[in-house]
């Protein structure tokens, strides 16, 4: 079977003519063929090597040379069917751009040291700089469909966006100044292909997998440590010094050199339905191997659509200035190597809850009264316990009610209390007001809570 114009085969056939080498050398040509670093072409009819080599080559000077050394003019028509070896050396290179697919917070954009603008839709290419600031977020989309996400605090070069002619090879090369990034990378079914993400201390390298790349200071040293976790797939990494494949599951970082299993991801303490506060906290199961909790928010559940992310140090995890809609958490925890371990995808929805509620006292009694303005039903709860505020407390008053409320309790003996009010949707979510402190004295006719 023969392919068509620019097709290629992944093996070496007879050839009638044989092209070898860069074409600067002899020499060159023949260590080209031997390492079969060239590609079969199938001559079409009407072929030249001329129209060869404006189709393909860089320089029309590496075609003459061959052309010399095979006894071919570059304007004498070729023989249809011809295998033809093309030195990859000789191929040129066509510089791709990638996309930016999402976009937000600050984030700045260096051509050559100049500051720019970066918008989304924005098209980048090689020695072009972005800079996340405070959360800020980007992403860039590749012409194969991978994705390379930059969180806050993160800066990375594109060194290399190219696409080979002829074989479709792609040549892609980033390298992170400082921060994180997370890539997903398309597989590479050429074996020509790369793609790359360097730091100053180390090169991954990919063919197809789902992992990051952190250039970071050290918890310990406090020194700049690479750090790579594979998450799906095979990376291969560099330190310079020593070269070794992580397999999904596992991670490295180029202080200890060693693979370490990725920890589990955490869980929220409670099942996630709809949230109701207007900052609701999502509290995590505590880990006995986590040292920093990492906690992402997105709109799309591939999370190139990065809206927020936090680094805690406890299991308390606050999202603030959330409009209503459908949301995706993911979850991690860093462990004691600083690797970042596997992560969990929780859907979760915010619709914001409003409750109004106050309460007044009077000699031996006091009034409570709430109003939850819903159209929804909503199931309230007024909870009353004597002294000072603790969750585990008896209430001595603990009484169900509606959307509004107006409770008259007599006969309380004077002292110190506190009251909440919890307000529960059959649909999904909770609002429980924090205790608040009422005093109840004969000597004072009404007094309104703290």
């Amino acid at each position: 079977m023969f392919w068509k114009r620019g097709s290629l085969r992944p093996f070496l056939l007879g050839c009638a003519l044989l092209f070898l080498g860069s074409g600067h050398s002899e020499k060159a040509v023949a260590a080209h063929f031997e390492n079969h670093q060239s590609v079969e072409y199938i001559v079409e009819q009407g072929d030249t090597l001329s129209s060869i080599a404006q189709r393909y080559f860089d320089r029309i000077s590496d075609m003459e040379a061959i052309a010399k050394r095979a006894g071919v003019s570059l304007s004498q028509p070729l023989h249809a069917g011809f295998h033809l070896n093309i030195p990859k050396a000789f191929l040129r290179r066509e510089i791709s751009t990638a996309v930016v697919s999402h976009i937000s917070g600050p984030v700045s954009l260096f051509i050559h040291g100049k500051r720019g603008c970066l918008q989304q839709g924005q098209p980048v290419t090689e020695q072009m700089t972005i800079e996340t600031g405070s959360s800020g977020f980007v992403t860039l989309l590749l012409p194969d469909g991978s994705h390379v996400s930059m969180p806050s605090m993160s800066q990375i070069t594109i060194t290399r966006l190219r696409k080979v002619a002829l074989t479709g090879a792609v040549e892609r090369s980033f390298k992170l100044e400082a921060g994180h990034v997370r890539v997903h990378a398309t597989p590479l079914f050429r074996s020509d292909s790369y793609f790359h993400i360097a730091t100053p201390s180390s090169l991954t390298a990919v063919r197809g997998t789902d992992f990051r790349v952190h250039y970071i200071e050290n918890s310990k040293t406090h020194k700049k440590e690479n750090i790579v976790e594979v998450l799906e797939g095979l990376v291969t990494t560099d330190n310079h010094k020593i070269v070794y494949a992580v397999p999904g599951g596992y991670g490295t970082n180029s202080i200890e050199k060693l693979d370490f299993p990725l920890n589990t991801p955490p869980s929220p303490s409670n099942r996630l339905t709809i949230l109701r506060d207007a900052e609701p906290d999502i509290f995590l199961s505590k880990m006995p191997t986590a040292s920093v909790y990492h906690a992402e928010l997105s709109k799309d559940p591939d999370f190139s659509d990065l809206l927020s992310e936090s680094w805690l140090d406890n299991t308390d995890v606050k999202l603030q200035g959330l409009s209503d809609g459908h949301y995706y958490l993911r979850l991690s925890a860093v462990d004691n190597h600083d690797l970042e371990g596997e992560e969990k995808v929780f859907p979760i929805d915010h619709k914001t809850g409003h409750l109004e509620a106050s309460a007044y006292s009077f000699s031996e009694g006091a009034v409570f009264q709430w109003k939850i303005p819903d159209n929804e039903v909503v199931i309230s709860r007024l909870q009353v316990v004597a002294s000072k505020i603790s969750e585990t407390a008896i209430p001595i008053v603990d009484q169900l009610g509606g959307k509004t409320g107006l409770v008259k309790i007599s006969s309380l003996p004077e002292g110190d209390y506190s009251w909440r009010i919890i307000a529960a949707w059959p649909a999904g979510g909770q609002i429980i007001l924090p205790f608040r402190k009422l005093h109840i004295s004969g000597n004072n006719p009404m007094k309104k809570n703290e």
